[in-house]
């Protein structure tokens, strides 16, 4: 079960930079877009408190309840669930006296009509619960291609893809495209998997990334300890060697499957 917390976060915030964040969101958005996902639901409930003497009842008399809201909410996480893709929602941090949660279904009071006597009073009261979604994202684990492949316009993934950096972002995403091989799919098409040039841009950035990562192991604490120093960092830079063969690898299955030889 999806805690409320989860829901008004994107999973993949803390993983990915912001250009490629903007990129998860552009497909996400046209992913709901396309499946005729709304961007939030509301209700309206009618009931009566009743109160005689000491005695309280509340009787439901119309609309749809709170509970109604959330049965709502996880039907549409079944749907993004089944689409490859998360719903953020907007939420209201609520101060308890020992505790702290948030809330993503919100309760507004719409009306009250009080009727009252000796000893008895009786409030038609009308509230309103809803919740909204802030923003769609495709998620980058699991089936990331197929969510891009089912799409049936491209045009703005593609126009979030040139303001954010097609190749650098497709690089940050290569363990999601990883083992793709469909050279008419959309998404050899919107990261230019077809094209010879996308993979020297590839290998640029790999080596790029790989001596980065090995000059910061150079420059760390563990390089400065005698004997178990070394140790340490040797170990660290042959997790790195792994990092470039792993990655290597990708690339080049990426562009033996999808690049036509001339």
């Amino acid at each position: 079960m999806i805690d409320n917390y989860e829901r008004i976060t994107m999973p993949y915030s803390l993983d990915v930079s912001s250009a490629t964040y903007d990129v998860l969101g552009a497909i996400g958005e046209q992913t709901a877009e396309e499946a005729g996902l709304e961007k939030g639901f509301s209700c309206n409930e009618t009931y009566d408190e009743i109160y005689a003497g000491h005695r309280h009842v509340t009787v439901h008399i119309d609309g749809g309840s709170e509970s109604d809201a959330y049965h709502a909410l996880e039907e549409l996480e079944g749907k993004t669930g089944s689409l490859g893709i998360h719903a953020k929602l907007k939420g209201e941090l609520k101060i308890h006296y020992h505790s702290a949660d948030w809330e993503v279904i919100m309760t507004t009071p719409v009306s009250r009509d009080e009727q009252s006597g000796f000893y008895w009073s009786n409030t038609r009261c009308v509230d309103q619960h809803s919740f909204e979604v802030e923003e769609y994202g495709a998620l980058p684990e699991g089936r990331l291609t197929d969510t891009i492949d089912r799409l049936q316009d491209v045009a703005s993934v593609k126009e979030a893809l040139d303001t954010a950096g097609r190749e650098k972002v497709a690089y940050e995403l290569l363990d999601s495209i990883a083992g793709y091989a469909d050279p008419e799919g959309n998404t050899a098409e919107v990261f230019g998997l077809n094209e010879g040039s996308t993979f020297d841009s590839y290998r640029t950035l790999l080596d790029t990334e790989v001596q980065g990562r090995k000059e910061k192991i150079d420059d760390g604490f563990f390089g400065k300890i005698p004997l178990i120093g070394k140790y340490i960092k040797d170990r660290q830079l042959a997790k790195v060697e792994v990092l470039r063969e792993r990655k290597a690898d990708i690339i080049d299955q990426l562009e033996g499957s999808l690049v036509k030889e001339a």
